[in-house]
């Protein structure tokens, strides 16, 4: 909303006010109240921000379910690899009691 210039000073000069001074009054008024915020673009911006926080919520969604998609992957390659190990281990365990068997019948 623009600032009515020469609806301020008619105001002003009809106040009782020199029409000089009513015109320069209103053009510092309109010069002060340039580029103030009104109701109405409030009112836009704070849709545009509503817009805007909608959409970062739907990214931040859409990241958390590939965040838990991709953690589900890596904890699924631990436990296997994991298991994995284990069997090894046990494996290697088998094997070394089999070998001190052996070894154990063999000085006796």
């Amino acid at each position: 909303m623009a600032f009515d210039v020469e609806r301020a000073a008619r105001r002003l000069t009809d106040a009782g006010i020199e029409e000089r001074a009513s015109v320069g009054v209103a053009d510092v008024m309109a010069t002060a109240t340039e580029g103030l915020a009104t109701e109405a673009s409030l009112l836009e911006l704070r849709g545009a921000t509503e817009a805007s926080l909608l959409e970062l919520k739907g990214s931040l969604l859409e990241f958390k379910g590939a965040t838990d998609a991709s953690i589900a992957r890596l904890e699924a390659r631990v436990y296997r690899a994991l298991w994995l190990q284990g069997v090894g281990l046990l494996g290697a365990i088998v094997a070394a009691t089999g070998v001190i068997l052996a070894a154990m019948r063999l000085w006796m």
